[in-house]
């Protein structure tokens, strides 16, 4: 798809998403369908298809997930007494179009009514930007080289309410750790716009710009 794209070869490239549209591409196991379907949501997002298409492709993607990454973790019987508590996921908490996006959203929250949580995937050096977005929030956790299930656990152990993912499908994502569903209610906000295709993402927080009122029915959130 990239490479039709870059050299111009339109009539091959129809030929590739005619073979989606079709099905025609198998996958050899269910780790290669799942990482598949993982770049594809986030490159299809730059291509001019039918939103029936990606939603059927993110439909599938969920299917497979649930499969291939395990059972969601025990639900909490009740919530712990405090404050509500709001975690949000990036590997772009740092001199990035993210980092610079979020901060001001961040020092925003109403302190007395939330707690908030950064769970920072990436190894960015320091810089200005980096120290604001460690600043902006109370808890400021770096889960880089954690494997998905210890970050969960860690996430669930917090007694997160809200948690928020900032990446979608787009690079070093973390799909698998939403599928186990650390948190009772999962959000997907910012960094991706298309469907997540996920029963895991109970909602998605774009406006009408991103998401025109005609598309909502091609969300799963």
């Amino acid at each position: 798809l990239e490479a039709c794209q870059c050299f111009g070869d339109f009539a091959r490239l129809e030929r590739y998403i005619e073979g989606l549209r079709q099905q025609r591409f198998k996958a050899a196991n269910e780790a290669e369908l799942a990482d598949s379907l993982e770049q594809l949501l986030y490159l299809l997002l730059f291509f001019d298809l039918e939103p029936e298409l990606l939603h059927r492709i993110a439909v599938t993607y969920d299917a497979t997930a649930r499969r291939f990454y395990g059972e969601p973790l025990p639900r909490r019987s009740d919530r712990r007494a405090g404050r509500l508590r709001v975690g949000y996921l990036s590997p772009d908490l740092r001199n990035h179009v993210m980092g610079k996006m979020i901060w001001q959203a961040v020092e925003h929250h109403d302190r007395d009514r939330f707690e908030t949580f950064a769970y920072s995937f990436d190894a960015a050096p320091d810089s200005a930007i980096r120290r604001r977005l460690q600043g902006a929030f109370e808890h400021f956790v770096d889960v880089r080289g954690e494997s998905f299930d210890a970050t969960a656990q860690r996430i669930a152990a917090d007694g997160i309410d809200l948690l928020v993912d900032l990446m979608g499908y787009t690079a070093a994502a973390r799909p698998e750790l939403f599928a186990l569903r650390p948190a009772p209610v999962q959000a997907a906000f910012l960094g991706y716009a298309g469907t997540t295709g996920a029963d895991y993402m109970d909602a998605i927080i774009a406006d009408a710009v991103a998401i025109p009122p005609a598309d909502e029915r091609w969300y799963s959130e």
